[in-house]
C-alpha cells in the first residue's frame, strides 16, 4: 500500500490507471476521505465490500467527474434533479435517480434506485477526470473506514488508525479490536526479549538475572578442595572453617543463603566474586534483600562484621 499525502497530477493519473486496473484507491473528498474502486469492476467492488466490512445490502454512491455521466448511470432524470443539479454540484449532495442497467445490484444493494454525485474537492475531480479519459464512467466511494465505526468515536478512532498503521507491523488489520491475547503475545515475543538484549548490552550488575543454582555454579567454578589455599580462602571468608563438606554440598549452602540468608552474607559474596573479578549477575540479589529492617543495626561501637571490614578495608566506611 502507497501513501501520498500532497499527490502530483502525474500520481493521481497513476492512480487513476490503478482504478481502471481493479485497484482500491482512497482520496479526499470535502466530507470525508472515500475508498474508491471502479464502479463496472464487480471483483474491485467485491473486494470494497470485503475491506470496509460492509453488508452486500448496503448501497454505494457512485462518484462522477460530469454531468455527461449522469444519463449513464440513471434511466431516468426530473427536471428537479437536473436544476438541483446545476446549483450543487460539485459539492456534498447526492441524487437518488432510478437506476439505469449499468447501475448492478453491488452498487444499488439490490435497490431501484442509485446514488449518485459529483465531489468538490480538487484531487477528487482530477481524479475522476483522469480516470474517465482511461474510459471509467464512474468510482463508487463509501468512506474509507470499517463498516459500522463511528469516527467521532475516540475509542473507534483510535482502533481504525490503528488498523491502517499496524499493517505495516504485521497486525490483522481485519480485527476491529485488539484482543488480550494478542497484547500478551505482543509482549512475550517481541518486547521482553528486546529488553533483555538492550540490558545485557549494557553491562550493569543489575542487567542480567539468574537463578540462585547458577549463581552458585558461577562462583565456585573452578574451586578444587584439593587445593588447600582457595578452598581454605573461601571457607574463611564465609566462616565455614570447620566445614568438612564437599564442593555440591558448600554450593547448596551457597543457594540456600541466597534464598533465605542475610544481607551480610549475600553482600560478601558478592564482594569475592568482585575480588575475582566476576561479574556477579543475579535474580534474588539486589532489590529483594538491600531493604530488609533486621538487616540494619545503628551500632557505633567497633565494628565485628566481615562485612563492615569490608566496607572498611575498601575505603567505604
Amino acid at each position: 500500500m502507497q501513501i501520498i499525502s500532497k499527490p502530483t497530477r502525474d500520481e493521481i493519473k497513476s492512480a487513476a490507471r490503478a482504478l481502471k486496473n481493479g485497484h482500491l484507491v482512497s482520496f479526499p473528498t470535502e466530507t470525508v476521505y472515500g475508498l474508491g474502486a471502479d464502479a463496472e469492476n464487480l471483483e474491485a467492488i467485491d473486494r470494497l465490500y470485503e475491506v470496509k466490512g460492509r453488508p452486500k445490502d448496503h448501497p454505494v454512491i457512485v462518484h462522477i467527474a460530469d454531468v455527461s455521466k449522469l444519463n449513464y448511470w440513471a434511466s431516468k432524470i426530473p427536471e428537479y434533479a437536473n436544476d438541483l443539479a446545476k446549483r450543487f454540484w460539485p459539492g456534498p449532495m447526492t441524487l437518488l435517480l432510478p437506476r439505469s442497467s449499468n447501475a448492478v445490484d453491488a452498487i444499488t444493494g439490490g435497490q431501484d434506485v442509485v446514488g449518485i454525485r459529483i465531489p468538490s474537492h480538487p484531487i477528487a475531480q482530477e481524479l475522476l477526470s483522469r480516470f474517465q479519459e482511461l474510459g471509467g464512467n464512474g468510482v463508487v466511494a463509501p468512506s474509507a473506514n470499517r463498516f459500522g465505526i463511528d469516527v467521532n468515536d475516540k475509542d473507534a478512532f483510535a482502533r481504525v488508525h490503528f488498523q491502517v498503521k499496524g499493517q505495516g507491523q504485521g497486525y490483522d488489520a481485519a480485527k476491529d479490536i485488539l484482543t488480550a491475547g494478542g497484547v500478551q503475545d505482543e509482549i512475550y515475543n517481541n518486547i521482553l526479549p528486546a529488553l533483555k538484549e538492550e540490558a545485557l548490552k549494557q553491562g550493569s550488575v543489575f542487567g542480567q538475572f539468574i537463578t540462585p543454582e547458577e549463581f552458585a555454579d558461577e562462583m565456585l567454578r573452578g574451586l578444587d578442595p584439593a587445593d588447600k589455599s582457595t578452598w581454605e580462602e573461601v571457607l574463611q571468608r564465609y566462616g565455614l572453617t570447620d566445614f568438612k563438606g564437599t564442593v555440591d554440598e558448600l554450593k547448596e549452602y551457597t543457594v540456600g543463603t541466597l534464598r533465605t540468608g542475610s544481607a551480610q552474607e549475600i553482600r560478601e559474596q558478592i564482594k569475592y566474586l568482585n575480588e575475582k573479578r566476576q561479574r556477579p549477575t543475579q535474580a534474588v540479589l539486589g532489590l529483594t534483600y538491600i531493604e530488609r529492617p533486621e538487616d540494619y543495626k545503628d551500632e557505633m561501637a567497633t565494628p565485628q562484621t566481615e562485612l563492615y571490614k569490608v566496607f572498611q578495608s575498601a575505603g567505604l566506611s
